[in-house]
């Protein structure tokens, strides 16, 4: 037995529960919006149950079209995001950060109006460190490597609670740090505003 021959078995009025079921049931709001639609326009010359047909099959069309539409959009959006293996090489660094109070001196400053650079002062020093890393999944974790700088830090305070860095500046701290930590890059600067980068 087809639809068709269900459909002629059927009274006019269980065609009609039938769809009304089908509209409350099935149909999103835009699709019943335009089943409302159409069955106005089409109620004019005609029967109430071909009308409600006729704007049944036009809500049914709307929502196969809308369905072909989107699955069109998702397989577009999804064929142009690029395939991780064919992406180019690309080198990854991590980084942590951290402040450190410290003193240092330059004695040997022989710059004309910094001259007060031979005695020992107080900074902030802010240290950026890097390392570079194989894969994606953190090879090295930055809140180890914090961590690890941190303690060194520590080991090294006077007691004021100051490391006493003597006579480096920050192109030796950070030269003595990428040896220590196996880094690829630090960058040490004085109260974060001068400073130097230096590379592996």
């Amino acid at each position: 037995m087809n639809a068709k021959t269900i459909e002629m078995e059927m009274s006019d009025e269980q065609q009609l529960e039938l769809i009304d079921w089908f509209v409350r049931n099935r149909l999103s709001e835009n699709d019943a919006i335009i089943f409302a639609t159409t069955l106005d326009a089409a109620g004019q010359g005609t029967s109430h149950v071909a009308a409600v047909k006729t704007a049944l099959y036009a809500a049914v069309i709307n929502a196969t079209i809308n369905v072909a539409v989107e699955a069109a959009v998702t397989s577009k959006q999804t064929s142009s995001l690029p395939d991780e293996a064919t992406l180019p090489p690309v080198t990854t660094e991590v980084f942590c950060r951290l402040q450190v109070e410290g003193t240092h001196s330059w004695p040997a400053c022989d710059v004309e109006g910094v001259d007060f650079l031979r005695h020992v002062h107080r900074h902030i020093f802010h240290v950026e460190a890097r390392v570079v890393v194989d894969h994606p999944d953190r090879d090295r974790e930055f809140i180890d490597l914090k961590r690890e700088l941190t303690q060194h830090f520590r080991e090294m305070e006077d007691i004021y609670g100051c490391v006493n860095f003597g006579a480096k500046s920050c192109e030796m701290i950070g030269a003595e740090l990428i040896h220590l930590f196996d880094l690829s890059s630090v960058t040490v600067s004085e109260d974060g505003e001068n400073g130097a980068t230096v590379w592996a």
